[in-house]
């Protein structure tokens, strides 16, 4: 009875050493391998206004490479008919530039225009998508490329960016870039390091911090110094008009918890200016009620059909424009915003 009760007791020590050991691991193992090569979808049976091919006739672009870090991105310039006020567009982190393709729209409707791009390992750019830190690197890239290349040398910049690409508006602005005027951040967060354990917790509850040590080697191995970089941070250290936006309902940058809203009191910036959406969720808060109606009716009925040629056929029915509609609300007071900083 003693050896059977000497047994199980090194058993369980022996399993919860193994247990201790084994979660730090385990944890960095599914952060590294969490981010992953992001593809474009597949159009045909995929609604809204992202393909490009469908209305190239009335969005004109050129498609420029260009480097940033070890990746070569893909942009897109939307030429219109002056650059002298250039719109940044930089997208969130499971996303491609075409993902934005309505907001391109509508800002080159408005007379601007625009240049969005790839992040890293995204549809047509090259390179990793590393991670939360990886959109403020590569918009980093992307506004050095911009200021010391024809024709957009000069043009002052504006910066539009949503979710991951929100945060990297704000961040960005710490590495006080010439001809920056603006920024607007939506949907986004404030640090790339905090939201990760966030969503960590989300996921296994408190033992994240058991594996936080070896996530934050992995982090720095990836992004060194970049990891310091915060939204609040770039939109003190620059003083640069800033004005963001987040969704009251937002569930996945939660608005108390993850966003840059969420620490607004350690703003000291005098040209910072901020928009809450009530009932608006993470992405719903781009879009009209009647898109985010008609998107969750279509969303359903694609869930619906299993057969693909069907849904091809029902995708082809789809009102591309009404499911696209953004939050004229919120997008005027952004181009309102623009043309009080230029």
């Amino acid at each position: 009875m003693k050896k059977l009760k000497k047994y199980l007791l090194s058993t369980l020590i022996f399993l919860i050493t193994l247990s201790i050991v084994s979660i730090p691991f385990a944890g960095g193992i599914i952060y590294a391998f969490n981010f992953q090569k992001i593809s474009r979808p597949d159009y045909s049976i995929t609604p809204g206004l992202i393909n490009y091919e469908e209305i190239k006739d009335t969005l004109p672009r050129k498609e420029i490479k260009y480097s940033s870090n070890n990746a070569t991105l893909n942009g897109y310039f939307y030429e219109n008919d002056s650059i002298d006020n250039l719109i940044i567009v930089s997208h969130g982190i499971n996303d491609g530039a075409d993902s934005l393709l309505f907001v391109c729209k509508y800002f080159y409707d408005l007379g601007y225009s625009v240049f969005s791009y790839d992040n890293s390992g995204s549809f047509d750019s090259t390179g990793k998508n590393e991670g939360f830190t990886q959109p403020l690197i590569d918009l980093k890239y992307t506004i050095d490329f911009l200021n010391s290349n024809e024709p957009f040398k000069d043009s002052k910049k504006l910066l539009f960016g949503f979710s991951a690409g929100g945060f990297a508006t704000s961040a960005v602005l710490s590495f006080n870039q010439p001809n920056i005027v603006a920024s607007v951040s939506v949907s986004a967060f404030n640090d790339s390091s905090s939201l990760l354990i966030e969503k960590g917790k989300s996921y296994v509850g408190p033992i994240v911090f058991a594996g936080k040590w070896l996530v934050d080697i992995i982090q720095n191995k990836k992004f060194g110094n970049y990891l310091n970089y915060t939204s609040i941070d770039g939109i003190n250290n620059s003083n640069k008009p800033v004005f963001v936006a987040h969704g009251t309902n937002d569930k996945t940058i939660r608005i108390d918890v993850d966003s840059i809203l969420a620490k607004k009191e350690l703003i000291t910036n005098p040209n910072f200016d901020y928009y809450l959406v009530e009932n608006a969720g993470h992405t719903s808060v781009l879009y009209s009620n009647e898109a985010n109606l008609y998107q969750q009716e279509v969303n359903n009925k694609i869930k619906s059909i299993k057969n693909k040629q069907q849904k091809i056929e029902y995708v082809n029915s789809i009102d591309d424009y009404a499911y696209s509609n953004l939050n004229e609300d919120l997008f005027n007071k952004i181009i309102q915003f623009y043309k009080n900083c230029i």
